[in-house]
């Protein structure tokens, strides 16, 4: 592409115009024709200058658009040639995603995750790579490196696991490809790694939690966790941060009228870990329940909680102690809420604010957990109709 600077003349004023020659084209009629593109600057010179002031304009005026040609020039030679930061380009890569992940505004989950992409990288790869290096080879030998990846249990990663390590990885690259250190991204065409399969969610009926309650579990603040994730959605992380400030009492009193009685309630109100939106939570009585007698503003609802496979293992043992089928987890206490306000309410939308979503189609999933829930409500009519 070649870009010039043209006049475009009206009555006593020549109009700057920038003429870009972008090559050929060969038209319906396989004619070959010139492709150009044309961008008036929106300032003039005068063709006839009746003075010095005239004269001082028109220098102005033409010191200024091809300051402006230059600028469109530099712009088309850079995306041309991929010009890149020469100051980085010699990093160490492992020495960017460090300074990357350190700058990086997210939530602790998040930023442990990149932590465990960081190590894969180092694995992968070493530390001595630099980002000049880096190219779609690197990037799909990564890809393959993470279908190899056993955990401890030896079994491969998942392919949720793997989608989320790989989009971390992506991330970063493309902060590189911002900073103009690389001039493509090498990492987006990449196609090894297999679709994502989606486990099926689970939930707990009411009687299973019901079960849960009943049943004594030693460690009582995992207890106290799961069933206040049950009754208000909250995450392990959200839970976990929860001050007694952030439970608030909604003072009640007597209507306008001075007839009725307005109870008083409480609300829950967090700004989550994992996505930052704020949310606020009216609290139930049977969430009540579970936060206990209130503390101090500053004290943890929840003291000593930490996640672990530790953890894990003890909220399994006390579900199958409990009675239930179901294997427990973290995700479960969330979708039992998510199941049991939808069966309730039809109201998706509002579950999207409690959850903290950003996106209804992510709450949307929760939609044929209740369908399902209505069919083996169906299957369970006794028969009436005779067979024929």
């Amino acid at each position: 592409m070649k870009v010039k600077l043209r006049l475009d003349k009206k009555g006593n004023k020549g109009y700057y115009i920038l003429d870009a020659f972008e090559g050929y084209y060969v038209d319906e009629k396989g004619k070959k024709k010139a492709k150009r593109h044309r961008e008036s600057l929106g300032i003039f010179k005068y063709l006839k200058p009746k003075g010095p002031l005239d004269r001082m304009h028109n220098k102005k005026m033409k010191a200024l658009a091809e300051e402006i040609l230059n600028n469109r020039n530099a712009e088309y030679i850079q995306n041309k040639y991929g010009l890149v930061n020469h100051e980085k380009k010699d990093m160490l890569f492992i020495d960017y995603v460090e300074t990357y992940i350190k700058q990086k505004n997210s939530s602790i989950n998040d930023l442990q995750i990149f932590d465990i992409v960081k190590n894969h990288l180092i694995k992968y790869n070493g530390r001595g790579t630099r980002i000049q290096d880096i190219d779609y080879k690197f990037c799909k030998n990564f890809a393959q490196y993470l279908l190899s990846v056993k955990k401890q249990t030896g079994k491969a990663l998942s392919s949720s696991t793997m989608d989320s390590y790989y989009k971390k990885f992506q991330l970063v690259i493309k902060e590189i490809v911002r900073e103009k250190i690389l001039p493509t991204n090498p990492a987006k065409d990449v196609k090894v790694l297999p679709k994502v399969v989606h486990k099926e969610r689970v939930f707990l009926t009411d009687d299973e939690l019901k079960k849960l309650i009943e049943t004594d579990l030693p460690q009582t603040n995992l207890k106290k966790f799961f069933l206040l994730s049950c009754f208000t959605g909250l995450r392990h992380s959200d839970c976990k941060n929860l001050k007694w400030k952030d439970v608030k009492e909604i003072v009640g009193g007597f209507n306008e009228a001075g007839t009725d009685v307005i109870p008083t309630t409480y609300e829950i109100q967090v700004t989550m870990q994992k996505t930052k939106e704020h949310i606020t939570i009216p609290v139930t009585d049977d969430c009540m329940k579970v936060l206990g007698e209130r503390k101090g503003d500053d004290d943890y609802v929840i003291t000593g909680l930490k996640y672990s496979g530790r953890a894990n293992q003890l909220i399994e043992t006390w579900g199958y102690k409990a009675g239930i089928k179901k294997t427990l987890t973290p995700h479960i206490a969330r979708h039992t809420f998510a199941t049991r306000f939808l069966r309730e309410s039809k109201d998706v939308y509002t579950l999207m604010h409690l959850l903290g979503h950003k996106d209804i189609s992510t709450t949307q999933t929760y939609l044929h957990l209740v369908e399902d829930e209505k069919r083996k409500g169906m299957d369970k009519l006794k028969k009436l109709m005779p067979d024929e």
